[in-house]
């Protein structure tokens, strides 16, 4: 029997993980969008305060992983991979058996990363302060680079041109499988070391 599979959707604000989810992971795998679901409870509960909306999702959240990993189902997530907690989850999850996949969505800079999340609030979409899109773009490469060696399958996915992403880099294991011969400028630039693996 297979083994059941996590999903974790990962990078920088504007990336692109929740325009992206469905085409990374199988179509019949809901994927779990925090701000998403901040967004919806926010405008649902408008006299609640942000906090509260925050603590409702996290909730959420925990109640969603908490039955798949109960069910052994698959499951799949977006985050930002900013803080040293962020393994935690994964790490759970590969205790209990199931393989543990990353796909990075990855772009060029601090400044794409706030152009892009400008773009989305224009759009109508949720935005996100300066200080957390600097926050969670150094924070995704220093964890990606601390734990990259512990996921089953790890898919860095340039996405530098807006809704046309392509698969630079696959490894398992930490062990480099194929790289593409062109790879983007953030690769090389916030990734070299792990180029070497």
């Amino acid at each position: 029997m297979d083994k059941p599979q996590l999903y974790v959707i990962a990078g920088p604000n504007g990336a692109g993980k929740s325009v992206l989810s469905k085409w990374l992971v199988n179509a019949n795998i809901d994927v779990f969008d925090g701000d998403l679901l901040q967004k919806e409870l926010s405008l649902k509960y408008k006299a609640i305060p942000w906090e509260q909306i925050q603590h409702l999702a996290a909730r959420e959240f925990e109640k969603r992983w908490s039955d798949a990993l109960e069910k052994h189902e698959d499951f799949a997530y977006e985050t930002n991979f900013t803080f040293p907690s962020s393994i935690d989850l994964p790490l759970a999850f590969q205790k209990q058996g199931y393989e543990i996949n990353m796909f990075y969505m990855g772009i060029g800079s601090i400044a794409e990363s706030i152009r892009r999340v400008a773009l989305r609030v224009e759009k109508g979409g949720h935005d996100v302060d300066t200080g957390s899109i600097e926050l969670n773009f150094n924070g995704g490469i220093t964890h990606v680079h601390h734990h990259f060696a512990k996921f089953d399958r790890f898919l860095f996915i340039d996405n530098s041109i807006i809704s046309t992403p392509r698969i630079v880099l696959y490894a398992e294991l930490g062990k480099i499988k194929s790289k593409s011969p062109t790879l983007p400028r953030w690769m090389t630039t916030y990734f070299a070391k792990l180029l070497s693996t």
